[in-house]
């Protein structure tokens, strides 16, 4: 007899003795039936409606991270406490085929894997679906239950680090450094590629902290970087001031008691930044006579907080000789024995210096009788007196 021909049957059973003269005894009888049979309606309704569910949110951690993936139960027919369950873990994505799919444990309130559990947890970088088994309920009823499970996909990203190098340049204005950074820690999935570069935390001079940043792209050149949990670290940087060659203009001349030309220059080594200048001048050794004269770096300055300045040396400036003629003057005297002329010379072109002056004589190129030629001397002095004929 199945359960449903039970009411049925009874019912006869339960007749049949009514006619025979067994009413009292069926009335207990009776009254047992209702109850057996409103436990088993009872019991039937509960099963239906007893329904419960596992759900996970899709989320993304960093590979190793044993943080429980978040799970929600609800349930019908009453109040339940979850107490375990078991959790599976399958490679969705190419970059964990290598990982076999595995099984955890998980009991509900815990709010880590146990220990021998996480051990477990996938060990490949990827994308997997999740989904529950073998639900268990504090109260152990959980066989009353019809059970649904809604699973997830969890995302394990690549945990890397990248360190920046440790590098010096000289000043050139920018934060900008040639040096790259490297990956430290962890590796990049196949296929995948860095992209990195570093840059000064300030463009001055001094020692300051060097800041990674990078961009992972894949074999399709796609930007993958937020595929990965990335930890960037600092190096030390170093800016110096830039070193500045100045090389003095070379063939600068002027003429005895003339002014002096502007001492130019040219930067032959390094380069000046944005606005900057050099302020100053050059000078040259102390002296006004004829000759030569080195050139020095004088006044000339760079910014010295950005600039070492450099003077290149064995660069003159020269002194030449002021152009003046003297004539003799046509004279004439009895022979007398000697060469002397009372004529006077004359400055016929050119100028003295300021300051300068002049003594001037000429003489007869002999004593003896006849028309000889007259050679004019010139002697000039500065107003210190000294020669500088």
């Amino acid at each position: 007899m199945t359960r449903s021909d039970f009411p049925s049957s009874f019912l006869k059973a339960f007749k049949s003795l009514a006619n025979k003269g067994f009413k009292g005894a069926l009335l207990s009888l009776g009254i047992i039936f209702l109850s057996l049979i409103g436990g088993i309606v009872f019991a039937q309704s509960s099963a239906a409606l007893n329904g419960a569910w596992l759900s996970a949110s899709s989320s993304t951690y960093n590979l190793g991270a044993t943080t429980v993936v978040p799970i929600s139960f609800s349930y019908q027919g009453g109040p339940e406490t979850l107490k375990s369950f078991q959790i599976t873990f399958t490679c969705s994505s190419s970059s964990c085929a290598g990982q076999s799919a595995v099984t955890l444990n998980q009991n509900y309130t815990d709010v880590n894997y146990a220990s021998a559990e996480a051990a477990k947890l996938p060990k490949l970088a990827g994308a997997y679906s999740v989904s529950f088994s073998s639900p268990v309920l504090v109260s152990g009823r959980q066989a009353n239950y019809s059970w649904t499970y809604q699973g997830a996909t969890i995302t394990y990203k690549p945990v890397i680090t990248i360190t920046a190098t440790a590098a010096s340049k000289a000043y050139d204005g920018t934060t900008s450094s040639t040096s790259v950074p490297t990956i430290t820690n962890g590796t990049l999935l196949p296929g995948d590629t860095l992209y990195a570069s570093q840059t000064y935390g300030s463009a001055v001079v001094g020692s300051m902290s060097l800041y990674p940043t990078a961009t992972i792209r894949n074999g399709s050149m796609s930007n993958v970087t937020s595929s990965y949990s990335i930890t960037y670290a600092n190096a030390v940087g170093t800016i110096t001031t830039a070193p500045i060659t100045v090389t003095p203009t070379s063939g600068l001349t002027k003429v005895y008691g003339a002014s002096d030309p502007t001492l130019s220059y040219t930067i032959t080594s390094g380069a000046l930044v944005g606005t900057d200048t050099l302020t100053g001048a050059l000078t040259r050794a102390t002296g006004n006579y004829v000759g030569n004269y080195a050139i020095a770096q004088g006044t000339l300055a760079a910014p010295s907080a950005r600039y070492t300045l450099n003077v290149a040396t064995g660069v003159t400036m020269a002194i030449t000789q002021r152009p003046i003629t003297i004539t003799a003057v046509t004279s004439s005297k009895s022979a007398d024995g000697t060469t002397t002329s009372s004529g006077v010379p004359t400055l016929t072109s050119g100028t003295l210096a300021t300051g300068d002056s002049k003594v001037l004589t000429q003489s007869f190129d002999s004593a003896s009788f006849g028309t000889r030629t007259l050679t004019p001397v010139a002697v000039i002095k500065n107003a210190q007196q000294v020669d500088v004929t």
